[in-house]
């Protein structure tokens, strides 16, 4: 403690109490609030995936979200104790979002882009402007013209599949097999094979030796079995166009054709047509 500080308190006509060391629970009040701030830090930063480097960042913003928050202990918040006022929370934003600031025109060239990609970090304390940061530079600025890009359940979902994905992609990768060769059939004619030379088929001796193809010796290859002709045969039965084609139909066909032109004619002198 310095000399000043001491002289104030003399003045002042405070006593000034000290904890004994390593004995945090003497000041369990402010070593609780220490911790809330730490684990809400850590949740942050995880949920984020940003490096632990930026704990200061993620201590300020937990700060500012739990003074505008209530307790169990008090229906108000600290600020709204403090100042009498209810604090605005409409500005709120999920930290470590995506986030577009808007570069002034006396910054830009004519060309150039007109927005700065960051990642959400914390709120100014003095005004109503977002701190973006750019992980690669580390670099932390303060704009107002911000556009966040919150990440919402769905997009949630889908980092975690991709990260599932890449996990059992790894371990595929690790583990070693062996796939089975895949073979296909291939026919060749006799004249091709007729017309074919030799020396081809010649592999010279410092070449790696390839593979022999399986070919097909199947002799009714491309015809279809007769059960499917016989099924074939059936749906290729034509309708008569004519009287006579009628006529050349089999007993039972020709009777229920006739029928039905019967039935027709009788329709048409019924109404009439």
């Amino acid at each position: 403690m310095s000399s000043e500080l001491s002289e104030f308190l003399r003045k002042e006509g405070i006593q000034h109490q000290l904890t004994v060391p390593y004995t945090p629970q003497q000041n369990g009040v402010a070593e609780r609030k220490n911790r809330s701030l730490t684990e809400s830090a850590k949740c942050m930063l995880l949920d984020a995936e940003l490096d632990n480097r930026f704990w200061g960042e993620a201590i300020l913003t937990a700060a500012y979200l739990q003074n505008r928050m209530t307790s169990r202990s008090v229906d108000k918040t600290s600020i709204e104790l403090f100042t009498g006022e209810k604090p605005d929370v409409g500005h709120i934003r999920v930290f470590g979002s995506k986030a577009y600031s808007l570069i002034p025109k006396q910054r830009r060239r004519k060309w150039d882009d007109k927005a700065e990609e960051g990642v959400l970090v914390g709120y100014d304390g003095n005004t109503k402007r977002y701190r973006i940061l750019n992980p690669s530079t580390n670099r932390i600025w303060i704009s107002r013209s911000v556009r966040i890009i919150e990440r919402n359940s769905d997009h949630l979902n889908l980092h975690r599949t991709s990260l599932k994905k890449q996990a059992h992609t790894s371990e595929a990768e690790y583990i070693g097999y062996e796939l089975p060769e895949e073979t296909h059939e291939i026919s060749i004619n006799s004249e091709e094979e007729s017309n074919t030379s030799e020396e081809e088929f010649d592999i010279p001796l410092n070449s790696p030796e390839e593979p022999e193809r399986r070919v097909s010796q199947r002799g009714n290859k491309g015809v279809p079995p007769s059960r499917l002709v016989y099924r074939a045969q059936l749906d290729a039965v034509k309708e008569p166009t004519s009287w006579t084609d009628m006529m050349e139909l089999p007993l039972s066909e020709r009777q229920r054709w006739i029928a039905a032109a019967e039935e027709e004619m009788k329709s048409l002198n019924e109404h009439k047509v």
